[in-house]
């Protein structure tokens, strides 16, 4: 069993493939989406993905300016999978956001999507049609303070061993789901937090106004190397790698990509670039920089798939 970024049409992939997105000003909610980028950071998330104001159709030919933006977020199938289960996912035109905090990626041990320790915020624009209470027939798993959380589980990957999701609703505006109870904790206890504003270097080449963005902050300690993207079609990510960052273009239909090193090369970005045939250039001391085009060719496709797998989010096939 190994790793690929193909695309496979199982029910998890049907759900990532039935994405479109809306872009809608950030600036409706961007103390909101800093609080939460706050938050995330301070649970050590090494991968930090961000979709504005998406729109969710039950169809495999929506598109948006005519290319299927679909696979970009995948990152977020496994929890959208489990909110469909429950039926909170049909009440996505009360979504104004989603952004996700993933650490600790780790084989599935079977057919299936890498596993993560995941806490997923979505912003709310309006509130539910359906609260939580209503939603869920059993009782609440536990209490933090006095926010109900609930508890349910969804078979995600060939394993035969189900995903434990968790979800709460601390405010009004918000929606908080995740695969760790622990790490659901420590985000609740993070609200608020001031971690004033030093950040790792990739937060100065990532543009928090696009629709989607992604940070990706690397761990090398991590024993679960390929499951983590650290290494890729028989390249070994090296220790002077400190991240990646993405930011989707709409207008253009393109991904940009930057690889941030300590190094004096372009190092895995280099590697992806020449098996892709990309271009990519130097834009700062120890910054690479490419691009490409969102097209629905296979080509396309799979550059989409081997950078989500650069991500920590890759399948195992």
């Amino acid at each position: 069993m190994h790793m690929k970024h193909k695309l496979i049409r199982s029910p998890i992939i049907i759900v990532f493939a039935s994405i479109i997105l809306t872009h809608v000003s950030c600036e409706q909610a961007k103390d909101a989406i800093n609080e939460d980028i706050q938050i995330l950071r301070s649970c050590g998330s090494e991968t930090i993905y961000f979709a504005h104001a998406p729109v969710f159709e039950p169809f495999w030919d929506k598109k948006v300016n005519g290319q299927s933006t679909s696979f970009l977020l995948a990152p977020f199938g496994a929890t959208a999978a489990a909110l469909d289960k429950v039926g909170i996912w049909n009440q996505t035109k009360q979504f104004n956001y989603l952004i996700l905090g993933a650490k600790d990626f780790r084989s599935p041990r079977a057919l299936g999507p890498v596993k993560s320790d995941m806490l997923c915020i979505i912003g709310l624009s309006a509130s539910l049609p359906k609260n939580l209470n209503s939603v869920f027939s059993a009782s609440p798993a536990q209490f933090l303070g006095e926010h109900p959380v609930w508890k349910w589980q969804i078979q995600i990957d060939e394993s035969g061993n189900p995903w434990t999701f968790f979800i709460m609703q601390p405010n009004s505006q918000k929606l908080y789901v995740s695969t760790s109870l622990e790490l659901l904790k420590e985000g609740v206890s993070q609200q608020r937090r001031d971690l004033g504003t030093v950040k790792s270097p990739e937060w100065q080449f990532v543009d928090l106004n696009r629709p989607i963005w992604a940070i990706r902050h690397y761990n090398h300690s991590t024993t679960e190397r390929v499951a983590a993207g650290l290494e890729f079609g028989g390249y070994r990510v090296g220790t002077d790698a400190v991240g990646l960052t993405i930011s989707f273009d709409p207008q253009e239909n393109s991904i940009i990509v930057r690889y941030l090193s300590l190094g004096n090369d372009a190092g895995l970005l280099s590697f992806w670039a020449k098996k892709d045939r990309l271009a990519y250039r130097m834009i700062d001391t120890g910054v690479w920089e490419t691009t490409f085009k969102i097209n629905t060719d296979e080509a396309s496709v799979e550059r989409q798939f081997r950078l989500i797998g650069m991500l920590g989010f890759g399948v195992y096939l």
